[in-house]
């Protein structure tokens, strides 16, 4: 789930994955869903430090490596909600909405405890290294139309688009950025859909 941009190696994860999902079908050959996903990663790793021995002036400076326990908490929670409408034998237009929150929490143990007898000059910069917490959302809008000939024919276009919401991580933090993306596909399915050739741009 988490980015290796993030926390590097996550190899060894421990997971817990929730999802609940409703699903209506109208009389007016319309279908709805909603979708709720609860996804979590837990990550107890070893890092790398390097310990500085400050010699007071009673033996020369001494720079070791060394090391300290971490954990790291990913956590998304994504709300979905889908509408997709039949029209004719051929046609089918739907829409789909989706919004994720993520969460990712970093705790160094040995940090959190050595803030209690941490200088004050030195307290803040090992508080923002002791734990850290960081909370984005991402919005996702798609429409969608789909064109299916009985010959095996078909043709799709997709409108998506997407927005970051960075406002939760930090007070100076850039407010995110949204753009759109299109999709325009062709293909043709081969009998009982054993194969299919397409191209999109």
């Amino acid at each position: 789930l988490a980015s290796e941009s993030l926390l590097g190696s996550v190899a060894g994860s421990t997971y817990d994955i929730l999802g609940v999902s409703l699903e209506q079908k109208l009389p007016t050959r319309t279908y709805l869903g909603f979708e709720f996903d609860d996804l979590e990663q837990r990550v107890n790793r070893t890092i790398g430090v390097f310990d500085f021995l400050e010699s007071k002036g009673t033996y020369p400076v001494e720079i070791l490596p060394s090391s300290l326990a971490a954990i790291d908490r990913y956590r998304e929670q994504i709300f979905t909600g889908t509408f997709n409408q039949l029209v004719g034998e051929n046609w089918s237009f739907g829409a789909r909405y989706s919004y994720t929150v993520s969460d990712l929490s970093q705790q160094i143990p040995a940090l959190q405890a050595a803030l209690q007898n941490a200088p004050p000059a030195a307290a803040n910069a090992i508080a923002n290294n002791a734990s850290t917490d960081s909370v984005s959302g991402l919005h996702q809008l798609v429409f969608s139309a789909l064109y299916n000939h009985p010959s095996g024919f078909f043709s799709t276009a997709d409108a998506k688009w997407y927005k970051q919401d960075n406002e939760a991580i930090a007070a100076t933090a850039p407010a995110g950025d949204d753009f759109w993306q299109f999709d325009w596909i062709v293909g043709y399915r081969f009998y009982r859909n054993q194969c299919e050739l397409s191209c999109g741009i």
